[in-house]
């Protein structure tokens, strides 16, 4: 559930961005930013769930193995 909206938040605002790179502010920039939409959340959401998450989960478990942190 936390993936859905951390994926569907950052693809909302970065796909405003690209929109506004692209066509600038002009009256294009909504259907761009809406035409973009379910195009990033069909690549954020497997680089997220296949990539940068097994990627978080090596680091922090080498960073922090289990047994080895004090309390």
């Amino acid at each position: 559930m936390f993936q859905l909206f951390t994926v569907s938040l950052m693809v909302i605002l970065e796909s405003f961005y690209g929109a506004l790179l692209t066509v600038g502010f002009s009256s294009e920039i909504w259907t761009t930013w809406i035409h973009h939409i379910p195009i990033n959340w069909c690549i954020a959401l497997p680089l997220m769930i296949l990539v940068c998450n097994p990627l978080m989960r090596l680091l922090f478990r080498w960073l922090f193995p289990v047994g080895k942190i004090l309390d």
